[in-house]
């Protein structure tokens, strides 16, 4: 027989003046010996399993073996056209059950702590073991403004702790004004506004930035003020790309980018990897035309393919497009076997990454250098310039 109730006796007529403890999910064999009478069978009937709850006989099989005897003595092993002999038990429950439920002795965060990380797990810890069955997503919730958070749900029997762990979820912001001109000035402006946005992220509670803008315009300012991961879409994307191949091209929307993304590869240290960055010769609105219809997108796809072919020739095996827009256009497939990288979708998955690496302690940035952080009054001085 095998159990499914959790604390229950068996008693075994003959055998024990005493009730015998026995525990649940276990198989158990019931069996006595006589040198004299007869015995009563039914043959066939453990073909299949039976059920008396909370008892279980279970199916006579090669590894579960069910109705056993043995002759002369000795512990019952053999068994004969899955016969049932009705040597059975008598059962009867523990005595009661528990009246008094589970108390929640302590929570974290704690109600009302301040500063709280977006993506931090809320524990809480019980008084007694729970039924692991019944700690799910519907019985345990966190709330917020919206209503529920998505978040898996777990527990942890050995201490006693149901943990929920809030699922990434992202909010889309854009520079004010955006960006609509191609010269250095504006990636300056995108710059410090980039800053602004990352303090007041991190005042909001947030977990993490991604930068969306190939050209990483003041990310190492932006992660030097704020304590959250930042990643940027050129860095991401670059250093990504460097683990699908040995040599990298680069094709941007616009030659005016040419010479900032050179300045891109020297600064991350990838001359010897980058054999060069080419520019379709085409403006913003070709490519953002090209999303929508079919006969832009046929009008702007050779002069692509131009400049990924040359890049080929000239020894890369990864084409990175320079711009979120390229990425999302032609990323995410091959040409003529080199990958094609979709750094938009790769920042997004890098920056749920990050978030939960920083759960596990890995992944602070550097205080050393350019990193280290600002002092106040050098910050209040820039935020309110």
């Amino acid at each position: 027989m095998m159990t499914s109730d959790t604390s229950v006796l068996a008693t075994l007529p003959r055998l024990s003046a005493s009730p015998i403890a026995i525990s649940a999910n276990t198989t158990y064999v019931a069996s006595y010996f006589t040198s004299v009478g007869q015995y009563a069978f039914d043959g066939g009937y453990f073909g299949s399993a039976h059920d008396n709850a909370p008892l279980h006989a279970l199916a006579d099989s090669a590894g579960n073996p069910n109705g056993v005897y043995a002759y002369g003595g000795g512990f019952p092993t053999s068994t004969f056209n899955k016969t049932n002999y009705w040597v059975d038990v008598v059962f009867t429950s523990s005595g009661g059950t528990d009246g008094t439920p589970p108390t929640v002795v302590s929570v974290l965060p704690a109600s009302g702590a301040p500063a709280v990380s977006a993506s931090a797990n809320a524990t809480a810890t019980f008084s007694e073991p729970l039924d692991a069955s019944t700690v799910t997503g519907s019985t345990f919730t966190l709330q917020g403004p919206g209503g529920a958070v998505t978040a898996s749900v777990t527990y942890d029997a050995g201490t006693l702790k149901a943990i929920l762990d809030p699922e990434f979820s992202a909010t889309f912001h854009t520079t004010t004004p955006p960006a609509t001109t191609t010269h250095a000035i504006t990636e300056f402006r995108i710059a410090r506004n980039l800053i602004r946005n990352a303090v007041e992220a991190e005042r909001q509670g947030y977990a993490a930035m991604a930068i969306t803008h190939f050209q990483d315009a003041g990310l190492m300012e932006v992660k030097s003020v704020v304590d959250f991961p930042v990643l940027g879409l050129g860095e991401t994307t670059l250093f990504h790309a460097c683990t699908l191949g040995r040599k990298l091209g680069l094709v941007t929307i616009n030659p005016v980018f040419i010479p900032w993304h050179e300045e891109q590869v020297i600064r991350y240290g990838l001359q010897q990897r980058v054999v060069g960055v080419r520019a379709v010769n085409a403006t913003v609105k070709d490519f953002i035309d090209a999303f929508a219809d079919q006969g832009a997108y046929d009008a702007l796809y050779p002069k692509w393919e131009r400049e990924c072919r040359a890049l080929l020739d000239a020894g890369a095996d990864v084409i990175v497009p320079a711009g979120g827009l390229p990425m999302m256009l032609y990323g995410g497939k091959l040409f003529e076997g080199a990958p094609v990288v979709n750094g938009v979708t790769l920042i997004a998955k890098s920056a749920e990454m990050a978030i939960k690496l920083r759960k596990l302690g890995v992944g602070q940035v550097s205080r050393r250098s350019n990193l280290v952080k600002p002092p106040d009054k050098a910050l209040k001085e820039f935020l309110e310039s």
